[in-house]
């Protein structure tokens, strides 16, 4: 049962993207986001280090700091380059809506698979 707890902390960031997007950009979210993430980053890599044989889900912890990182990122790249902030039509079929699914297919690629091979190297 903690497994599947811990899995769910570490697609926090994901299930923000996926339901509240606008909550990752409002400024007065930002900083609650930067500690909240920094403090799961810190107790997933100090607990992992320290429990990590018997709970094997505990480097997802350190998944929302980093995942949060790159939308972070590539939001800044889409808002510089097209002037106007991503918002979700991936399933949309206008090209000119192309770009924000490339931009969401991006996220979801980058936010999961780095994230997740990075924490699991950084627990051992």
């Amino acid at each position: 049962m903690i497994e599947f707890l811990f899995a769910l902390i570490g697609l926090s960031i994901q299930l923000i993207f996926l339901y509240k997007r606008k909550m990752l950009t409002d400024n007065r979210n930002e900083i609650w986001l930067w500690i909240g993430t920094a403090i799961l980053f810190i107790a997933g890599l100090t607990l992992g280090n320290i429990y990590g044989s018997e709970i094997k889900t505990l480097p997802l912890l350190m998944v929302p700091l980093m995942a949060y990182i790159i939308y972070r990122l590539l939001f800044w790249t889409y808002l510089s380059a097209f002037k106007e902030e991503p918002v979700d039509t991936f399933w949309s079929m206008n090209i000119k809506l192309m770009r924000l699914g490339v931009f969401n297919f991006l996220f979801w690629f980058l936010a999961l698979v780095v994230p997740v091979l990075v924490a699991f190297k950084l627990v051992k």
